[in-house]
C-alpha cells in the first residue's frame, strides 16, 4: 500500500541527507589536508634528521688517544 495512509519511516526520511555532490568533495579536501599535513610533518623529520647527521659529521670524535 503506496498510498497516504502510509506510515513513513525514519529511511524515508531526507533530512538527514547531504545535498547532492557535497560528501564526497568534503571527503576529498579533508583527505588532502590530511596528507598536506602529514608531508609537512615529514620534511621537518627529515629536515632535523639531516641536520643532526651535519652535526655529528662536523663533530670530532672523540677517543682514547694513541
Amino acid at each position: 500500500m503506496a498510498g497516504p495512509d502510509r506510515i513513513k519511516n525514519s529511511s524515508d526520511d531526507n533530512s538527514t541527507r547531504r545535498p547532492h555532490g557535497q560528501g564526497p568533495a568534503r571527503a576529498d579536501q579533508a583527505r588532502e589536508a590530511r596528507q598536506a599535513e602529514a608531508l609537512r610533518a615529514n620534511l621537518r623529520k627529515r629536515k632535523a634528521q639531516a641536520k643532526a647527521q651535519a652535526a655529528d659529521a662536523k663533530a670530532p670524535e672523540k677517543g682514547p688517544k694513541a
